[in-house]
């Protein structure tokens, strides 16, 4: 089993920056990758929207396009949703999981993505694609005028959401029944080099918010004993900072 969860890795990053998913092609100079079939939304000024209702009918996608649009492509036009690091989806809850959850059934891309038998695949695809290189310029930011420092903070931010809401699609169940053994271990091996990456990457304010509890969640759907039995009291995987030395532990455990 280790050996096939190595070779399907190396597969992977050899082929990063050049997956073509239902012929799309692949645009990594961002940080998040893009789909030739990306959604545009309409150009909408949010100010003048009145409520959170009116912002969220603004990006529903349209039926025609909701069902020729390609899997991954139904990811980007969702992480595209403008000011998705808004107040508009603001919650009390520290979880990432409930907050994420709280807004996935409010877009049909998302409700439409969870129902497609290649929801996992191309999700993989999606988070192997994700390049933190075009962070480099944020440990400049300090030499910015401010305007550009002002700017770029908010980017920030947005991008800090914005990997939330894909880490926490890998905790959907119906993403979770579509994933072997081996390719639960793949993507906690992926979620753990990220948060090696961020950490060398030393950006004041950038942090992976939802990585520790994903890999909780993965390794709990999985049945693996040591965190069953981390968490026999907690059903709700109630996950705290106190927790993340211990997960990360397991998951380090869990991949191999």
């Amino acid at each position: 089993m280790k050996n096939r969860v190595i070779v399907i890795f190396f597969l992977i990053m050899l082929c990063k920056c050049s997956i073509e998913p239902d012929g799309n092609k692949i645009n990594s100079v961002e940080c998040f990758p893009e789909a030739a079939d990306k959604f545009l939304y309409p150009i909408v000024s949010v100010l003048d929207l009145e409520s959170p209702e009116e912002y969220i009918n603004v990006f529903q996608l349209p039926d025609e396009v909701l069902k020729n649009i390609s899997t991954f492509g139904l990811i980007c036009s969702f992480l595209d949703i403008p000011m998705i690091s808004s107040s508009y989806y603001a919650s009390s809850a520290s979880s990432s999981v409930i907050r994420c959850n709280r807004v996935y059934p409010t877009y049909n891309s998302i409700i439409e993505f969870l129902e497609r038998k290649d929801a996992a695949k191309s999700l993989i695809l999606f988070f192997d694609a994700i390049c933190f290189d075009c962070l480099e310029k944020q440990k400049k930011i300090n030499k910015m005028v401010l305007e550009d420092q002002i700017y770029e903070a908010g980017k920030r931010l947005t991008l800090i959401a914005q990997l939330a809401f894909v880490e926490v699609l890998f905790t959907q169940q119906k993403v979770l029944v579509q994933l072997s053994y081996e390719e639960k271990q793949l993507v906690v091996r992926m979620l753990l080099l990220n948060i090696e990456k961020i950490q060398e990457l030393k950006i004041d304010g950038f942090i992976d918010p939802a990585a520790i509890e994903v890999m909780a969640h993965i390794m709990y759907n999985s049945n693996y004993n040591p965190v069953v039995e981390y968490f026999s009291d907690n059903t709700h995987l109630d996950i705290n900072a106190n927790h993340s030395k211990k997960i990360i532990t397991f998951a380090k455990q869990f991949i191999h």
